[in-house]
């Protein structure tokens, strides 16, 4: 059987470019928009007024690339289930996959999700388990003992529906990587979790984009509790894109410590909200509207 070409997960409407990235031990490709400043030209009035929705997913932003440099080089419990908050391209979440973890990228904008699908089949020969979530009305039972997201923390309606839906989906004896490039709006925002039951480590990864050097924070977050101990094996079938999403595979047993619901694979999780017609545009799930 034939696989789709990674193009193909693409929307067509893009002028897209293909970037080669050299991270420690890893070499991976990422396709990504031309000029994002072009998408500004044709951003829809209403829909900015209504939300102030602007393409930042289309950028390749310091700390998505310092944060996968960060997965690429550092031990870490990478050979897991994943989450990626605002994946935009699915960077970082890709470089994970590539150090064995199970991502579901997640993001706002429907367009994200089709470059972070393509770019793990274009790394991994198979595309990715998307689904769109806002982190305003974050769904229960999402969920996974690792948690990435970078620069994130730029608009301040944006902080406290991050830091909830952080605090949520993070499970028990899991870790969260946020990368942040000192933004002064998010000063004190992450050290706010080690009141909520997170110690916090603090790396600093110096990376080089658009011919400058760039200086950006790695928190890395663990949630006290008993630690997660995986699934027990993976489900029949092609992982991602939209075959995993919209057709429930064979059950799994995910477990931790203590037996927990919050422990379950979100790849399955997000298959069984498809069933339960969780859906907005092509293919994706949509993982914060009920």
């Amino acid at each position: 059987m034939n696989r789709p070409a990674p193009e193909s997960f693409l929307p067509s409407r893009y002028s897209v470019a293909r970037r080669r990235f050299e991270l420690g031990p890893l070499r991976l490709e990422l396709f990504h928009v031309s000029d994002p400043n072009t998408l500004s030209d044709s951003l829809d009035p209403l829909e900015f007024e209504e939300d102030e929705r602007f393409p930042y997913w289309a950028e390749l932003w310091p700390s998505g690339v310092a944060l996968a440099s960060h997965i690429a080089r550092a031990d870490g419990p990478w050979e897991t289930d994943a989450i990626e908050l605002g994946c935009g391209a699915g960077l970082a979440g890709v470089t994970a996959a590539l150090r064995g973890a199970r991502v579901l990228f997640t993001d706002f904008e429907p367009d994200a999700l089709a470059f972070a699908r393509a770019n793990h089949a274009l790394n991994l020969g198979r595309p990715g388990s998307t689904g769109l979530l806002d982190w305003r009305s974050p769904p229960e039972g999402l969920s996974a003992p690792l948690v990435l997201a970078s620069d994130v923390l730029y608009e301040r309606r944006f902080l406290e529906p991050f830091l909830r839906t952080l605090g949520q989906v993070v499970t028990p004896g899991g870790v969260a990587y946020v990368a942040e490039p000192g933004r002064k709006i998010a000063e004190g925002t992450v050290e706010r979790l080690e009141r909520e039951g997170f110690t916090r480590e603090l790396h600093l990864e110096e990376v080089e984009l658009g011919g400058r050097a760039h200086s950006v924070w790695i928190h890395e977050l663990r949630r006290e509790g008993p630690a997660f101990m995986g699934c027990d094996r993976e489900p029949d079938g092609p992982r991602g894109g939209r075959a995993a999403l919209s057709k429930p595979g064979p059950p799994r047993t995910c477990t931790s410590a203590e037996s927990s619901p919050s422990a379950r694979s979100p790849l399955r999780w997000a298959r069984g909200r498809r069933r339960q017609s969780w859906e907005r545009g092509p293919g994706e799930g949509a993982l914060g509207d009920d």
